[in-house]
Formats: C-alpha cells, sequence, structure tokens
C-alpha cells in the first residue's frame, strides 16, 4: 500500500494549478467542461483535486503457516483395497499441449532460483504443487535437455529467474 500521491488531473498551469488544484464556480461547472480552471477567479466557489494510492496484495511468506491457501481436490474410490484416496493440489494447472515431456519450474524474488514443480507429461495437466502456487512466473524445459532426475533429488529448477540472464518463463 503505498503513501497518498497528489496526481493533477490535467497539465499543470493549464487545468490545474502547481498544487494540483482545479478551481470552477459550482461543481457542476467540473461536469460541463470535464476540468476547471487553473487559475481562481472571484466567482469561483469550488475546487477539487486528485489523490491517488496505489493498492497491491502482499504475497504471503511461503514459511508462514497460517497463509491462506486455495486448493482443489479429486476423491478417488480405490476398489481394489475400498478406501478412498483425496488427491489435493492447487489451484494453478499447466497443461502441456506438446507431444514432449516439460519440466516446469516455479519462480520467486522471495527465493533463491527456481523451484521444480514437477514434470507434466505430453497431453497431460499437473497442478502446481500447493506450496508454489504463490509463484511470480513459470519457466518450461523439455525433459530430455535435462537430467529430469538430478532436479527432481536437487529440488531446484535448472533455470535463472525470468529477468536474468538465462531465465525463460512466462509469468
Amino acid at each position: 500500500l503505498s503513501d497518498w500521491n497528489l496526481e493533477p488531473s490535467g497539465e499543470l498551469g493549464v487545468v490545474c494549478d502547481n498544487e494540483g488544484w482545479e478551481y470552477a464556480s459550482s461543481f457542476s461547472g467540473f461536469g460541463q467542461r470535464q476540468q476547471g480552471r487553473a487559475l481562481r477567479r472571484d466567482v469561483d466557489s469550488c475546487r477539487r483535486r486528485r489523490w491517488r494510492r496505489v493498492r497491491c496484495e502482499q504475497l504471503p511468506d511461503l514459511a508462514d503457516p497460517q497463509r491462506p491457501l486455495s486448493v482443489v481436490w479429486e476423491v478417488i474410490p480405490d476398489a481394489a483395497t475400498g478406501r478412498t484416496v483425496i488427491e489435493v493440489g492447487s489451484t494453478l494447472r499447466v497443461r502441456n499441449c506438446t507431444g514432449e515431456a516439460i519440466m516446469v519450474g516455479a519462480f520467486s524474488q522471495a527465493w533463491q532460483g527456481g523451484r521444480l514443480c514437477g514434470t507434466v507429461e505430453a497431453h497431460e495437466t499437473m497442478h502446481v504443487p500447493v506450496t508454489l502456487a504463490y509463484a511470480l512466473s513459470l519457466g518450461f524445459l523439455l525433459e530430455e535437455s535435462y537430467d529430469a532426475a538430478q532436479a527432481a533429488q536437487v529440488g531446484n529448477f535448472p533455470l535463472a529467474s525470468p529477468g536474468t540472464d538465462g531465465g525463460v518463463g512466462a509469468g
């Protein structure tokens, strides 16, 4: 959340004065011209100026156990054992429409490097793991061009974050 900042609604000195004020003889006068005057006259009884505040959601810390998580689940009855399996995943899904397996990595400014989300087989869909659903961007890499077993052991994605040298991604 930013501080309130004055945002002049027109060209300084033409539509508003150097403090951002517009003047008019009545409030309806602002609507007729869509703007006021920069210079105050004796007949003016109204003035206005525009303030702006930028709001954006702060991403929760991944280590915060109280952070809210949106999840989806699928209930799968297992006829062989009589048990019911519930698969839980994030609402973020990646669909692979190619003929090759693709490794998916997640990136955030809060992390050092990328995190491996998993591999999406050709023509399959994968839910990004719940713990990585707050990533700012995703990166994709053909599985055949990298040792997937090595990446899975380490848990890191082999590319740099998007926006740095060597980065690939779609955010």
